[in-house]
């Protein structure tokens, strides 16, 4: 995970980003990277997710999240029930504005 210091990350909100804003670059099917910014890790029924959303998009993307010293890893989560139960929480939480921001 790398850091960017710019102080709009492209979201389309007007929100301060005073604090630097953490990105994780994917990499998509096609072979192309992606820098995503980082907008939570919660945590639901014992295991953490991540929400991040890609620049120049509006749609945020959820996943697993796995996290050992320096190593990240994302999940895909492939269960459509399960997947709108975790966006339903990182929605609720977005919306309190209670998870951890990294």
């Amino acid at each position: 995970m790398s850091e960017n210091k710019e102080q709009h990350c492209g979201c389309g909100c007007d929100h301060d980003h005073e604090e630097e804003q953490n990105m994780i670059y994917l990499t998509t099917d096609e072979g192309e990277e992606m820098a995503c910014a980082v907008l939570g890790i919660f945590e639901m029924e014992g295991e953490e997710y991540i929400a991040l959303l890609p620049e120049n998009t509006e749609t945020a993307f959820i996943y697993g999240f796995k996290e050992d010293g320096e190593e990240v890893e994302l999940i895909r989560i492939e269960d459509e029930d399960h997947y709108q139960k975790v966006s339903d929480v990182f929605l609720s939480l977005w919306e309190e504005e209670e998870f951890d921001e990294e």
